[in-house]
């Protein structure tokens, strides 16, 4: 599963190949040498590399993808112009007990689980209204009514609808209140961070979908 040191303590490679020259990556002694006219230009310990872009021509071999699926490292193959055609991705570990909860669960369970989903995001964006001090009574209500009916329904449709409903009164809400601030800079620096929240909380929910 990639973590947190994956990303602080890896590395990105860019390799960019030369017309007229001979330009090939190989292992050697754990490293990933990068060859032009079979002199080395540059290695680097595999265990520190996280994924290889290399952009251009280049000689690559069978051992060389073996090495790489083996040391959990990608490679991107790049046109002259960046314009990614092929990449040989590794494959996580990834959460095993989470992807079980996931794919593995009874219909009851799975339904249990979205419940809960939309539960949560619910109450986060009355949380978010909140914070901002524009929760009046009247959402205060229609979030604790679509909460029991959330907790109540037992249809996937029901759910879906009402996680749809909230969304639209959530967004409409901050909608009409951005719109009356004028344009203000000020102002549209919040608007711009109640999008940044509202962008996590969509991918949130979506993303669990799969």
């Amino acid at each position: 599963m990639i973590s947190a040191p994956d990303f602080k303590e890896k590395q990105i490679l860019f390799v960019q190949s030369e017309r007229g020259s001979e330009n090939r990556i190989k292992f050697n002694n754990d490293n990933l040498v990068f060859l032009k006219d079979n002199v080395i230009v540059n290695q680097l310990s595999c265990h520190k590399i996280f994924a290889v872009f290399i952009a251009g021509d280049i000689s690559i071999t069978s051992v060389l993808i073996e090495k790489c699926v083996k040391y959990g490292i990608s490679l991107c193959l790049l046109k002259s112009n960046l314009e990614l055609y092929a990449e040989i991705a590794s494959r996580a570990e990834g959460n095993y007990l989470l992807r079980n909860k996931q794919y593995k669960n009874s219909p009851e369970g799975e339904l249990d689980l979205a419940k809960c989903v939309v539960k949560n995001k619910i109450n986060n964006q009355l949380a978010l209204l909140r914070m901002e001090k524009k929760a009046d009574e009247a959402i205060e209500v229609a979030v604790k009514g679509a909460v029991a009916k959330t907790e109540a329904t037992n249809d996937g449709q029901e759910l879906l609808g009402i996680e749809g409903n909230m969304t639209k009164l959530f967004f409409g809400f901050t909608s009409a209140n951005l719109a009356g601030n004028g344009g203000c800079r000020e102002q549209n620096l919040t608007h711009i961070t109640f999008c940044l929240i509202s962008v996590t909380l969509f991918f949130s929910i979506t993303s669990t979908r799969f």
